[in-house]
């Protein structure tokens, strides 16, 4: 019975109360997650974090975010979003079209969630230039990436090595200098 203005009290008290969840219906889900869906950003983006944590309003959230482009989604990341931010993030960083887009993605999308990503989601982004044609090779945000999964070890050095050999991204692995220190690409 609440107006739509104070549906974001009620996903608030979901997320701190989890007895509250079995006090609603289905019903009541559906309209808090079409809330979630068509709010204003403005509401909707700090909320969704708090929103994420309601297993019933997973679903609702991942739906909001994959619409933002990597402007909306950069301040809402900056605020605390990130996991429910992962796959958006990296779908945008795939399918950046030239350096600007590249470094902007970087500094503000990916490396505030490294520590979030998988293997899969590290993979996925060497192979975009050759597999989505994302403009990557050569900006400085898909070099300093792979320096911060690496200073991070996000994943392990030689998996890092070999996914980088796979994908002809030699340039990008570490090399020894004269002392037979390790030298960033």
């Amino acid at each position: 019975s609440l107006p739509d203005k104070e549906l974001d009290v009620a996903i608030i008290l979901l997320s701190r109360i989890p007895e509250c969840c079995r006090a609603l219906s289905e019903t009541h889900y559906n309209k808090l997650a079409g809330y979630i869906r068509q709010g204003p950003l403005h509401i909707i983006g700090p909320l969704a974090q708090v929103a994420h944590t309601v297993p019933e309003l997973r679903e609702a959230v991942r739906e909001q975010i994959s619409t933002l482009e990597a402007t909306e989604l950069a301040p809402l990341i900056k605020g605390g979003l990130q996991e429910a931010a992962i796959e958006r993030a990296v779908d945008l960083f795939c399918s950046v079209t030239n350096f600007g887009a590249a470094n902007y993605v970087a500094d503000n999308l990916v490396l505030p969630i490294l520590t979030h990503l998988k293997l899969e989601h590290i993979t996925r982004i060497i192979k975009a230039p050759s597999e989505e044609k994302a403009d990557l090779r050569g900006s400085y945000g898909f070099s300093g990436f792979l320096s911060a999964v690496r200073k991070e070890k996000v994943i392990a050095p030689e998996v890092l090595d070999e996914l980088l050999k796979e994908n002809n991204m030699k340039v990008y692995m570490l090399s020894k200098d004269d002392d037979g220190g390790d030298l960033p690409f």
